[in-house]
Parts: C-alpha cells; sequence; structure tokens
C-alpha cells in the first residue's frame, strides 16, 4: 500500500489520469455521432435485432479498440516515468522490492483500466436514455463494464512487460496498436494471443455466444503468470 501510495503520487502530474476519464469520453462522443449520423439506420436495426444488439453491435468493436489502445498508452506512461527521469537506480537504492514495484505499476494499470471499463458503460447508458430505447439494462452493463475488464489482464500484463523492459516507449506503443489493427482485421485470433480475449469477452456480453467462465478463468490465469514472470524477469536486471 505504501508503494501503491507513492506511486500514485506520481502521476499528478502527468497525463494519465485525465487520459483515464478522456478515453471514455471520447468512445461516448463517437457513439453520439455514429448514431446520430444514422438514427434512420438504428431505427431499422433496431427494430430487427432489439435495442441491445443493435447498440452494442456498432459500439462493442469500438470499446475493443479503445480498451486495447488504453493499456498500451497507460502502460507506457506509468512506466515511462521512472524512464524518463532516470529514477530507477535512485528507487532501487531504497529498501523497496523490485518485484513490488513493478507489480505496483501493473495495479494502478489495472485500477485505471477498471476506471476507464465503468465510465466507458456509463456513457453506454446515457446512449440508451439518448436514443430512447427503454428501461435500462442495467444486468448487462455492468457485465460490460466488467466483463472486458478482466479479459483485459493478459493484455496489461504485457504490455507492462513491454514497457518496464524497453526504455525506448515508442516501441511498446507500436506493438500495441498493432495487435489491436490485427485484433479487429482477424476474425479469429489464436486465443493465446492477450488481444483475443477482450474481443471473445466483448462476443459474449453482446450475444451471449461463447463461455465466459472459460474466458474468465483463461484471463486470470494468463493475466498473473504473465505479471509473475515480468516481475521476475524485472527482479533480476542489473541494469534498469
Amino acid at each position: 500500500m505504501k508503494l501503491l501510495g507513492s506511486d500514485l503520487i506520481k502521476y499528478r502530474r502527468t497525463w494519465v489520469l485525465p487520459l483515464t476519464l478522456l478515453g471514455p469520453f471520447g468512445f461516448v462522443l463517437m457513439g453520439i455521432i455514429m448514431f446520430a449520423m444514422s438514427r434512420d439506420w438504428m431505427n431499422t436495426l433496431i427494430k430487427r435485432q432489439g435495442p441491445w444488439l443493435a447498440v452494442m453491435d456498432n459500439l462493442g468493436m469500438l470499446e475493443i479498440a479503445a480498451i486495447a489502445l488504453g493499456v498500451a498508452l497507460l502502460a507506457s506512461m506509468v512506466f515511462d516515468v521512472e524512464h524518463r527521469s532516470g529514477a530507477w537506480k535512485q528507487l532501487f537504492a531504497l529498501p523497496v522490492s523490485r518485484s513490488g514495484v513493478y507489480l505496483t505499476k501493473l495495479v494502478v494499470v489495472v485500477g485505471l483500466i477498471l476506471i476507464a471499463s465503468v465510465l466507458a458503460s456509463a456513457g453506454t447508458a446515457g446512449l440508451w436514455l439518448w436514443l430512447d430505447l427503454g428501461a435500462l439494462p442495467w444486468r448487462k452493463l455492468g457485465l460490460l463494464a466488467l466483463v472486458p475488464w478482466v479479459a483485459a489482464f493478459p493484455l496489461i500484463a504485457f504490455q507492462g512487460l513491454l514497457s518496464a523492459h524497453i526504455r525506448n516507449q515508442a516501441i511498446a506503443l507500436t506493438v500495441g496498436v498493432a495487435g489491436t489493427v490485427v485484433a479487429l482485421m482477424a476474425a479469429k485470433l489464436p486465443k493465446w494471443l492477450p488481444w483475443a480475449l477482450p474481443g471473445d469477452a466483448m462476443t459474449w456480453v453482446v450475444s451471449g455466444d461463447g463461455d465466459v467462465w472459460r474466458i474468465l478463468g483463461l484471463s486470470c490465469a494468463a493475466g498473473v503468470a504473465l505479471a509473475v514472470a515480468g516481475a521476475l524477469s524485472f527482479a533480476r536486471r542489473d541494469v534498469v
């Protein structure tokens, strides 16, 4: 908790928190523009598919992209605070655990993505009311906030590993953007890729297709495994 508290203080004068809030705002704004420009088409889809499928068929891919890009950007910014200032050596001159510092930063990213996911779900609720689609589907909105977030654990751990071990954050961001593009363009990705699970999670939330317990179990297991591997590797580095 001390490591977490001191780490959060470092981000007060950075764009970490503002970008966490701006991401869901941009997501909602794009949804408003999309629906405003195609209101008649949306009404047709709502009659044909029902309101939930009609809305999420259009917003689902957008939210997957927002989560993947948000993870890459936030992980990069969280670890770049030390890279840019050259503070790793000073930090580890203190009586702190290297693996503890690494895992604390991952926890920060996990928390930030949770905040962004909850705000995006709240924005979806706002769009629902704006479109006048009836009573809010609270259960589905709750699942929309939580299930893709859990599915993003492996991606958070993977991007954290890259951002921690590579000083040039352009490389980590390029990998994150490339992975997002591949995830959006490919119909089916190998399940071992970190970018595949958020898409599977979103598919289940939208239509109920897939095994949600497999998705959640695999996400947690892969996320923990990657986080532990990254922490052990980071702790053994001679130069950071």
